[in-house]
């Protein structure tokens, strides 16, 4: 598990007790998870329209996506409890 889930607590009692909520809302996280693996997708399949190209802004548009995909990896490896991150940087 992400050492992040539980960095904010100082006393291993709580620690550990935090840990055991996190894991107990693995159900619901495996279903973010797959939403976010949806959306994931569905961004990927707009970046690849060439009707995107027909926008004259259609780099902010890429910039924008970019953000997106970016932000929704970041959230992924937070509700992934199976990977077991235990490093304190997401990468």
């Amino acid at each position: 598990m992400y050492l992040g889930w539980t960095k904010h607590l100082k006393d291993p009692v709580e620690k550990e007790r935090f840990e055991h909520h996190v894991k107990s809302s693995k159900p619901a996280l495996d279903r973010v998870k797959v939403l976010i693996e949806e959306q994931l997708e569905d961004t990927d399949h707009t970046e690849t329209s060439v009707k995107q190209f027909e926008d004259p802004n259609w780099a902010y548009l890429q910039a924008y996506k970019n953000g997106f995909k970016s932000a929704l990896k970041i959230l992924y490896k937070f509700v992934d409890l199976d990977s077991q991150k235990l490093t304190k940087e997401i990468q």
